[in-house]
């Protein structure tokens, strides 16, 4: 499973610089959600079928196999 942490998640770099990850569930219908993940400026937005993820208050975690097939791809 590959999780995705809800909220705003801060990384430090090797540098000292601090990079920011938001990730939100901006739509949900009663099959899937719409997963926006927004990091380093840009912006990817994934339709997520709940038969494949398990959405908790803080992460929602993805089967590999989905991320690899379809999240990768773009």
């Amino acid at each position: 499973m590959i999780e995705f942490r809800l909220g705003v998640t801060k990384h430090k770099t090797l540098f000292g610089d601090v990079l920011e990850e938001k990730v939100c569930i901006t739509r949900e219908t009663g099959k899937a959600i719409l997963l926006r993940i927004e990091n380093r400026g840009k912006v990817a937005e994934h339709w997520i079928p709940k038969s494949v993820c398990t959405i908790t208050d803080k992460s929602v975690c993805v089967a590999k196999w989905f991320y690899q097939k379809e999240m990768e791809q773009q």
